[in-house]
């Protein structure tokens, strides 16, 4: 049996093969890289595909990329035009942003293989794969922009409030200091004046102690742990800090012993303290310990 002879390629089509290859991995190489930019990808473009060619000092190479052209060698490096026919060749590729490859040989002196045709539509679609990928990197770069636009705009607008807010506070902070403080030194010199003088100090302290937490701001609300609990649950509470017993608390609130300890333990439950362990003062943000 005779096997038939397998033609051995010549050392140009090796060179030319290899040329071949050297573009094709060059351009995805330079299409590939992060912020592409499209007058650069088109330039890159017509310099890599006219060193690929057969006669690269002799060919002339037009890339259109979208709305971006480049040419290879530029207007002034661009060679003298003879009398003969120029060999040229073009291809093009892609919808929503059409791109292209034209290559002339101004000389008139070649015309273009089959393999340097085929390049050329590779090259073409390569660029339209390009181009998409150009087009998306925009829409995310203003999408980007967009949103941090948005982002200052909010926290300029969330910084506003709270200055707002401060205000608020303050103004508050002074009308109180100036038309409810004396109203309530005076309720206080009527109940002391009636023989409660220590009731009467007790109430003043809780109500001058309440409207600072409350005008102070330097906790939201949900996250004041006095808020949680119900008046008659936050007198208990201060008057077991204050040292007193169920039973003195029972008797100077006029109510029984019981009361006083299910006042207690509802507290505790609300602040997630386990029974008779941990500090209730902890738990409300205040320095002494309170034991429940």
């Amino acid at each position: 049996m005779i096997l038939p002879e397998r033609s051995v390629p010549s050392a140009g089509d090796l060179r030319e093969r290899e040329k071949e290859l050297d573009f094709v991995y060059s351009l995805a190489a330079l299409l590939s890289k992060p912020g592409l930019d499209a007058e650069e990808a088109a330039a890159g473009c017509a310099r890599l595909f006219a060193a690929a060619m057969g006669r690269p000092e002799a060919v002339r190479v037009v890339v259109r990329l979208g709305d971006r052209t480049a040419a290879f060698p530029d207007e002034g490096g661009r060679k003298a035009v003879s009398d003969r026919p120029p060999a040229a060749m073009a291809a093009v590729a892609g919808s929503r942003a059409p791109c292209g490859v034209e290559a002339s040989y101004p000389d008139g002196g070649s015309a273009f293989s089959e393999r340097e045709r085929s390049l050329c539509s590779s090259a073409a679609a390569l660029l339209a794969v390009a181009a998409e990928r150009i087009e998306a990197d925009g829409r995310e770069r203003l999408g980007r922009s967009e949103l941090e636009r948005k982002n200052a705009a909010l926290s300029e607008l969330l910084s506003r409030i709270e200055l707002e807010k401060a205000g608020i506070r303050s103004a508050m902070r002074a009308a109180f200091d100036a038309r409810l403080s004396p109203l309530l030194s005076g309720l206080a010199g009527v109940a002391a004046a009636a023989g409660k003088r220590d009731e009467a100090a007790r109430l003043e302290a809780r109500i001058r102690a309440e409207a600072r937490a409350l005008l102070s701001g330097s906790a939201p609300e949900g996250e004041d742990p006095r808020l949680r609990l119900s008046l008659r649950e936050l007198e208990v509470c201060d008057l077991v800090a204050s040292g007193l017993s169920s039973k003195e608390i029972a008797e100077l609130l006029s109510i029984a012993k019981s009361t006083v300890e299910r006042h207690r333990h509802n507290a505790r439950r609300k602040l997630g303290l386990p029974a008779r362990e941990g500090s209730l003062a902890t738990a409300m943000g205040r320095s002494s310990a309170i034991n429940l």
